[in-house]
């Protein structure tokens, strides 16, 4: 396993595309992280551009 297949970075479609596979996989949980400076910004950016996409 590596930390590629167990983390998400990137673009909201790279992100996408992580959390699709995660599911398809059979997760049913995914706890975000925040990296970077601004995680507030960074969770805003993940409900915006991620999470509609993933309800559809």
């Amino acid at each position: 396993m590596t930390l590629a297949s167990m983390a998400a970075s990137g673009t909201p479609d790279d992100v996408l595309r992580a959390v699709t596979a995660w599911a398809d996989a059979g997760a049913t949980c995914v706890v975000l992280v925040a990296g970077g400076g601004d995680a507030h910004a960074s969770y805003a950016r993940f409900a915006a551009d991620v999470l509609p996409r993933l309800r559809s």
